[in-house]
C-alpha cells in the first residue's frame, strides 16, 4: 500500500487492512483516524503513543489504572474524572481533613 501511495484512511478502510501495524507504518495513527477505522482500543493507543487522557475519556477507556500506567493522569485531569486519591486531592487543596478522613 505504501509503495502504491494508497495509504489513506478511506482506502485502508475500503481494503479492510487497517491493522495497528499498518496504520502505524503509514503514519495515519491519529485518534480521529483510528476512531473512523474503529480500531482505537486502549492497547492500540498505547502502542501508538496516542492515548491522551482527553482522548481516552472521549472513548470511555480512561480507567485510573490505565491512566497511571500511561503516566498521563495529571491531578487536575484525575480530579475531573473523579479518580484523584485523597492525597492528591489534599495536594490540590480540594479535600478538607474531614472529607479526606471519610473517604479513606
Amino acid at each position: 500500500m505504501r509503495d502504491l501511495g494508497t495509504g489513506s484512511v478511506a482506502q485502508i478502510k475500503e481494503l479492510g487492512t487497517g491493522t495497528v501495524a499498518q496504520i502505524k507504518e503509514l503514519g495515519t495513527s491519529s485518534v480521529a483516524q483510528m476512531r473512523e477505522l474503529e480500531t482505537a482500543s486502549l492497547a492500540e493507543m498505547r502502542d501508538l503513543g496516542t492515548g491522551s487522557v482527553a482522548e481516552m475519556k472521549e472513548l470511555g477507556t480512561a480507567s485510573l489504572a490505565e491512566m497511571r500506567e500511561l503516566k498521563t493522569a495529571s491531578l487536575a485531569k484525575k480530579w475531573e474524572l473523579g479518580t484523584a486519591s485523597v492525597a492528591e486531592k489534599r495536594e490540590l487543596g480540594m479535600a478538607s481533613d474531614s472529607v479526606a478522613e471519610v473517604m479513606q
